[in-house]
């Protein structure tokens, strides 16, 4: 994926500090020790080679002109030795190549030249390298004419596609295969040239990756993608995301659940599959005597991961920072099989710099956390570190029981009217080990030279239908059931063993799958045709029986339950959404299953909202026909119930009811507002249930009351019915603000292009509120839209909080959001949200989570939500706030000038631009006006007042 920090650039540490950068934070990805670690990792899980991007020099001229780039094995940077790599990769017990990659920037004279005259491939071969990712990212077009610097062409066209056919050759002439990015269209070269076993044009879940998650891809893409231009031939789309938020708090998330992703593999032609997460996403939470394992692959709960700092082993490691995290957070550990008890040695590897830390730390002298074995607790103090790049070994001594045994990291504090007490935290951890009493640790402190010999490297179980699937090499493939946009059930067979994804979209959908394709000569009937109705357990599409009380039967026959006893016995492995698993509930919640079935079967695919089900389907063997159970098409009867009150953007309907099977089971219904299908809901009661209830996952994140229904999607029978009323909490404070006061200190005008609508920052009102969990800041304004994409845009909206009360503090900005002002008072926090992301910062720039961000479009309300944690707990009903819109550009607030331009304010005073301040529109105290507040001057700041809530 591409999230986080790495950078494709190496640069010296010098280079870095003369651009004004810190060269401790950044991190080239391409290194040496980190891609011996991932081959190490793929050769113990069935990955046959590591891709490696940022290797070669010439990122410098990226996204350019890309004349800089070398393709040759030795054109790497320093820190990435080509045939150190290759070599190490063959030396592994199960081998495993390097997937090189070819960046070009479009610049395709240079690219031939390498490939011609300097026969770049031939090297590749030379060093067991048979993959190549090309890639041609260049927006304004391709570098056909001259040296290639300049665009001249546009992607597609005919001398494009000379180029393309030349690299095709080339590469097979070397035995390479290609999967080519940003390239022509798919035109059926694959018939003569197999070699081109991939191809991306297309929006693929690397835009996923971009801006820390930015979720750019929606979830009704991946339902129709299949329909589109995966019909055009193999598609490089990277699936196999497992960190579905990466882990952090600085972003957003992977729109799909874990079980979708792993669905993607069957459903997605492809002739070369990536898994394409950080290998510490796919690792589990254990490790043996002897061996480390990297922080982040632990069971966090609270605890957030990072990227920001360089010579970290893995990508990410754990903050353990309370500005972060909430009294109680944690990361946890098993070792597993420790032969005898006793005394032991954990060994933590971690950083943590003495002077740009919490003031908390410094106070406390260094770092402290509650180090927990096995119940037992006692605090651990590590010494502060040179840096946050310099990483050292902490080791402390714990006792150990013979078996398993659970390690913890935990934050124990107190941080209330009284001050802060307990757990400082300060130090980011990286990787934990246990060895025999005075042994060293298996991961060093320094990172150049570490070879991965001494690692955990198991997956989570869920990677086992990762190792299973072919990548390419289908000999059929069926449609068992689908809707454009809606959900999808693809079966393809390799061999004696079938493999069958089932995608849905935003919503949750019980999807019936019979599997008579299973049958002896009957897999070969026309298409989609395996069954009277495809992937349907009644007359609507994607619908399973049992539709509400009473009704629980739905559909299902004999033969539909699977009781038939015809036909070969395979063994189902099922991978699918647990309960209570969802896109917006519990992203990576996966249960595996396995059953008996045959072609008689139908089973039932209960998919969560943006969930799925991925389905390994092999010849079973006799011990297994009569060990493992039958699988049973689980059946519920169901009664629905919808709260006459429901908080912003939290579920409000509720099912109560059994399922007779012992699998998940599923019921579809239709949620009716207003009159109008908002969307399907699929009601999954766990395994044998009796008077479950679960909730359903649908929310409403506008402000207002409502008509609601639920009702039976294939008969329009109503199960259930309540006007609704949803607020987002209970009142703290309100403000107003005057209308028409949108021109800043009273000059501003407003840009000129289209998108900046009038009266699109004026600010009407400000409130505050309050839940069991959060604080939530309502924005009102004249005019709420989304003008580029997002949740709303071109604003931003602004409120810094003040605690009368409290020492410290700061009256001016951290620079970050370019709102050029001082303060009238200091501020404590400051939370910030543009309608693609946010942040809650205390005044010396720590961060402390992201906030959520709702947009009431119609009512013209953008609510911003923080935890109550994100301000330690504090009741801020006597605190002070300074609410502002401006307009949100590339995360700052947009530039004023004397003149307006098509995204530049206007309005500036002559000769004082650059003391402008960028903020719209304000709420002040009485008796100040907002032309007082942002008044300024050639050699004045604005000096901004608070208002007591």
């Amino acid at each position: 994926m591409i999230a986080g920090s790495a950078n494709w650039e190496y640069k010296s540490d010098g280079a870095i500090a003369g651009e004004g950068g810190n060269p401790a934070s950044y991190v080239h990805g391409a290194r040496t020790e980190r891609m011996k670690r991932y081959m190490r990792f793929a050769s113990e899980n069935g990955i046959d080679s590591v891709l490696v991007e940022g290797w070669n020099e010439g990122w410098d001229t990226y996204p350019g002109d890309g004349s800089g780039f070398g393709f040759g094995v030795s054109d790497s940077y320093p820190d990435f030795d080509v045939p150190e790599v290759t070599g190490f990769g063959a030396s592994l017990p199960d081998p495993v190549e390097m997937t090189i990659h070819n960046e070009t920037a479009g610049n395709l004279p240079g690219y031939e030249s390498a490939i011609v005259d300097e026969d770049v491939f031939a090297g590749y071969e030379s060093q067991g390298i048979g993959s190549i990712k090309n890639g041609y990212v260049s927006d304004p077009g391709l570098g056909i004419d001259g040296d290639g610097a300049e665009p001249t062409h546009n992607q597609h066209n005919q001398l494009a596609v000379n180029h393309h056919r030349l690299v095709i050759r080339e590469a097979a002439a070397n035995r390479q295969l290609l999967e080519i990015h940003e390239g022509i269209k798919p035109t059926g070269e694959i018939r003569t040239h197999p070699n081109v076993a991939n191809r991306e044009v297309v929006k693929a879940q690397e835009y996923d990756g971009f801006g820390q998650l930015g979720s750019n891809v929606g979830r009704d893409h991946h339902v129709t993608l299949p329909f589109t231009r995966n019909l055009a031939g193999p598609v490089s789309f990277q699936p196999g995301i497992f960190d579905i938020t990466f882990g952090d708090d600085r972003g957003d998330q992977i729109q799909t659940t874990r079980a979708k992703q792993l669905a993607m593999y069957p459903t997605y032609l492809s002739g070369l599959q990536m898994a394409a997460d950080r290998i510490e996403g796919y690792v589990d939470e254990t490790f043996g005597v002897g061996e480390a394992l990297q922080a982040a692959a632990g069971d966090r709960d609270g605890l957030v991961t990072d990227d920001s700092w360089r010579n970290a082993f893995g990508t990410n490691f754990v903050a353990v920072d309370p500005n972060r995290a909430p009294s109680g957070s944690s990361v946890r550990y098993v070792v597993r099989g420790v032969d005898e008890p006793g005394t032991y040695s954990l060994h933590l590897r971690y950083a943590s710099a003495p002077e740009e830390n919490a003031r908390r730390v410094i106070d406390a002298g260094g770092p402290r956390a509650t180090l927990r074995v096995n119940g037992e607790t006692e605090t651990i103090e590590p010494a502060f570190t040179a840096y946050w790049d310099d990483w050292q070994v902490f080791t402390t001594e714990v006792e150990l029981a013979a078996g398993d045994n659970e390690i913890a990291v935990e934050l124990d504090y107190e941080d209330g009217e009284d001050g802060f007490t307990g757990d400082v935290g300060g130090f980011n951890l990286n990787a934990v080990a246990v060895t025999a009493p005075g042994e060293p640790s298996p991961i060093p402190a320094e990172y150049e030279g570490y070879v991965p010999e001494n690692e955990n490297f198991d997956a989570k179980p869920e990677f086992g239908f990762v190792e299973a699937v072919p990548a390419a090499g289908w000999d059929e493939t069926r449609v068992v059931g689908s809707a454009i946009g809606d959900y999808l059930a693809i079966a393809r067979r390799h061999g004696e063993e079938w493999f069958l994804g089932v995608m849905t979209d935003g919503a949750g959908r019980a999807v019936d799958v019979p599997l008579d394709f299973l049958a002896p000569g009957n897999s070969g009937n026309a298409p989609g045709n395996s069954g009277n109705a495809p992937g349907n357990s009644g007359n609507a599409p994607g619908n399973a029986g049992g539709r509400g009380k009473d009704r629980g039967r739905g559909n299902g026959s004999e033969k539909r339950r699977g009781r038939g006893r015809s036909g070969p016995k395979y063994v189902a492995e099922i991978y699918g959404d647990a309960v209570g698993a969802g896109v917006d509930a519990d992203p990576t919640a996966t249960r595996i299953d396995e059953a008996v079935v045959d072609p008689s079967t139908t089973l039932l695919a209960s998919t969560a909202p943006s969930g799925g089900a991925a389905v390994r389907l092999r010849p079973g063997r006799g011990d297994e026909i009569g060990r493992l159970p039958r699988y049973e098409r689980p059946e519920q009867d169901l009664s629905i119930e919808i709260a006459d009150e429901a908080d912003l953007d939290e579920p409000f309907i509720t099912a109560t009811g059994s399922n007779d099977a012992g699998f998940v089971g599923g019921t579809n219904v239709e949620v009716v507002v207003d009159g109008e299908v908002e969307t399907l809901a699929n009601v999954r009661l766990p395994p044998n249930a009796t008077n479950e209830t679960v909730a359903l996952g649908y929310r409403i994140t506008a402000i207002d009351t409502y008509d609601v229904a639920v009702r039976d999607p294939e008969t329009g029978e109503e199960l259930a019915a309540e006007t609704v009323t949803v607020a987002p909490g209970d009142l703290v404070a309100e403000l107003t603000d005057p209308a028409g006061d949108d021109d800043g200190p009273g000059e501003y005008a407003y840009p000129t292009d289209g998108a900046f609508r009038e009266g699109a920052f004026d600010l009407r009102s400000f409130r505050v509120l309050e839940t069991d969990e959060e604080y939530r800041f309502a924005f009102e304004v004249e005019d709420l839209y989304d003008a580029f994409g997002g949740t709303f845009s071109p604003h931003y909206f602004v409120v810094y909080l003040r605690d009368p009360d409290a020492d410290g503090g700061r009256t001016t900005e951290l620079g970050d959001l370019s709102v050029t002002a001082e303060f009238a008072q200091p501020w404590q926090y400051r939370v910030a949200a543009s309608g693609f992301a946010g942040s809650v910062v205390d005044a010396d720039g720590n961060g402390h989570g992201t906030p959520e961000r709702f947009a009431d479009i119609e009512s013209n309300v953008a609510v911003v939500s923080i935890p109550k944690t994100a301000v330690s707990g504090a009741d801020i009903a006597d605190w002070e706030v300074l609410p502002a819109v401006g307009s949100e550009d590339y995360g700052a607030f947009r530039d004023v000038q004397e003149s307006a331009g098509g995204f530049i304010f206007g309005g500036a005073r002559e000769g004082a631009a650059g003391n402008a301040p960028r903020v719209i529109d304000l709420i002040t105290p009485e008796g100040t006006s907002q032309a007082e507040a942002l008044d300024y001057g050639a050699d004045s700041l604005a000096t901004l007042p608070f208002t007591p809530l």
